[in-house]
């Protein structure tokens, strides 16, 4: 925290963050069933899967397992992902008291995204997430929505007498979702017909928030 003597109620806060977390991420069922496709039997799900027939897999052939097929699957829920993110939280602020219109404090908060990396198992390779948008249907077995390269949450909040003023702003860039381009799983976007990604617009935001105290 830094607090110039010559800007007095002026604080600036810089923090950066570098955090690890094991035994994270979904299930990522489009891999699943491809694995079962390619492999039959010889599939490491394979034990776990039933036809809808009530059959199960016996042949290492591939191609056995298609949409009108699927019975169920049965797989263990203990996630064996991790992921690791870092970047900077900054935050500005400024209180001042004005001797006719009362007390004031303004800022912005901010976040600067540098990675967001996940991998499903310690086997594979990373995925980087961050300045982008997944979900569980393109994710990887990590889907984590939105996760823009910074935001800028700025605010203004005022106090005079019984009255309590807060306004706030909200502003996020433009992010891509790549759909099945994601991590090269495809070489076209299944989820668009022209098989592109899809650039979700920036977006700003403001609330407005009032108090009266009755005296």
């Amino acid at each position: 925290v830094y607090s110039p003597k010559q800007i007095k109620g002026l604080s600036i806060t810089v923090d950066y963050y570098n955090i690890s977390q094991d035994k994270v991420g979904s299930i990522d069922y489009s891999s699943i069933y491809a694995d079962l496709n390619a492999k039959g039997a010889a599939s490491k799900y394979a034990a776990g899967f039933i036809f809808a027939d009530n059959s199960r897999l016996t042949s290492n052939a591939a191609n056995q397992v298609t949409s009108t097929n699927v019975g169920t699957l049965t797989i263990a829920t203990d996630p064996a992902g991790d992921q690791k993110t870092d970047g900077l939280d900054i935050s500005v602020d400024y209180a001042f008291v004005t001797k006719d219109v009362g007390r004031f404090n303004v800022g912005v908060n901010g976040n600067w995204l540098f990675n967001y990396k996940f991998r499903s198992t310690p086997r594979d390779a990373y995925y980087q997430y961050a300045r982008v948008f997944t979900d569980s249907a393109n994710g990887l077995g990590g889907d984590n929505g939105l996760l823009p390269s910074y935001t800028l949450k700025p605010y203004i909040n005022h106090n005079y007498k019984s009255l309590s003023t807060s306004l706030f702003f909200s502003y996020v860039p433009k992010v891509s979702a790549p759909g099945t381009l994601f991590g090269g799983q495809s070489t076209t976007n299944a989820q668009r017909i022209d098989g592109k990604e899809y650039i979700i617009p920036s977006y700003f935001s403001v609330d407005l928030g009032l108090t009266y105290t009755v005296p």
